[in-house]
């Protein structure tokens, strides 16, 4: 298999290789989708969203060095800090999670993090490697994060515990810290519309999980991360030019372990990336993660094997991405990208059963199997 054919990484990485996850029943189950009555739960990945190729990366005009920090808003009339480590924003059914946080602590971290990850994506898309010091860096900063934030495991839903960072009611007011600690803070009016925002999307996301909770892994993921997008979308419009850049340069932003402050957040430390193109055994590599270590036997994985094939060469040209780019090669790819390869997977599993089933019988994904990997298709090699 080329170097390009498996790609590791992704955050801390972990793959949950069950067996047996391929459950045939007898039983007359309801569809994945059914009973998701909130704002798009999720959508069917039978269909791959169509988004632009990767472009070339150009570095900013900093050279890697971060641009100063200056906040050029004359009067402007900031939003009182909080006494004694209080939340910025109190969301209206978190209130006694929110107060056991020390957010002066967490908004510190925060801005440091931030600057520390775009130090790292400046290096790592000139093809560099990043001094030592960044690791160690990074390595300090997520022990402080991870000490602060324990109170909120299992108390801020999600669709898997470890996304917590990206929930509506914690990242509002990691940005409004962050950025008053980097001088730069939030407005009055900008303060009022995040809160708003905040509570908006806290309020959707309960219910979004509460609906998908029977989906498969990958649906629930898709589904988060397609609320996450419009949020930190809508989060990213209130904020200046300056203070955006101060969350996130334009090299790391929406890029996995690069961004703290986007959808990529929910892919941190979930996938492990299999790239698969037209080479046999980059299809075979790309079937056996379909399968997921569920027993089959030569014949079978034969017809998965073709089924992958035929679904990698129906995807649009779109979203044939290439891979080359020392931040793809590194595993921080663009979160749209690990959205579609999602979708992707998700379908193909599922076209996969549909196969084995041979309608004698229908085929689930069970929701309590963590399936985690995810399969990229990429250009043929030359």
């Amino acid at each position: 298999m080329s170097a390009r054919g498996l790609l590791l990484g992704l955050g801390g990485l972990v793959v949950l290789g069950t067996a047996g996850w391929l459950v045939m029943s007898v039983l007359r189950t309801p569809p994945d989708d059914e009973g998701a009555t909130t704002a798009k739960p999720t959508t069917e990945p039978e269909r791959v969203r169509v988004t632009p190729a990767a472009q070339p990366l150009v570095e900013d005009d900093s050279g890697g060095a971060e641009p100063e920090i200056v906040d050029d808003r004359p009067g402007v009339n900031l939003m009182p800090a909080p006494e004694g480590g209080a939340p910025w924003f109190r969301v209206a059914g978190y209130e006694d999670v929110l107060d056991e946080i020390d957010w002066e602590e967490m908004g510190a971290v925060h801005a440091e993090l931030a600057q520390t990850l775009n130090r790292l994506a400046n290096e790592r898309a000139r093809g560099g490697e990043p001094p030592e010091e960044v690791g160690v860096s990074l390595g300090r900063l997520y022990q402080r994060m991870f000490a602060v934030s324990a109170p909120l495991i299992d108390r801020l839903p999600t669709f898997n515990d470890t996304t917590v960072a990206g929930h509506p009611a914690f990242a509002a007011n990691c940005v409004a810290g962050a950025l008053h600690t980097r001088g730069i803070g939030l407005d009055v009016d900008q303060g009022r519309a995040l809160g708003k925002l905040a509570l908006d999307h806290s309020r959707e996301n309960a219910s979004r999980v509460a609906a998908t909770v029977d989906q498969p892994f990958l649906s629930r993921a898709i589904s988060e991360a397609e609320q996450r997008e419009r949020f930190f979308d809508a989060l990213e419009s209130s904020l200046t030019t300056t203070q955006s850049r101060v969350l996130h340069s334009s090299i790391a932003h929406r890029r996995v372990g690069l961004d703290r402050f986007s959808a990529a957040l929910v892919w941190d430390g979930l996938v492990m990336a299999t790239l698969c193109n037209n080479e046999e055994t980059a299809v075979e590599a790309a079937t056996t993660t379909v399968l997921m270590g569920s027993p089959t036997d030569p014949e079978r994985f034969k017809r998965a094997m073709a089924i992958v094939r035929a679904r990698i060469r129906m995807l649009p040209e779109e979203v044939v991405y290439g891979r080359r780019g020392w931040l793809n090669q590194t595993g921080h790819l663009r979160e749209p990208d690990v959205r579609d390869g999602a979708g992707w997977t998700l379908a193909t599993m599922r076209a996969v059963m549909a196969d084995f089933a041979q309608g004698r019988f229908e085929v689930r994904i069970p929701p309590d199997v963590e399936m985690r990997p995810v399969v990229f298709v990429s250009e043929p090699t030359e």
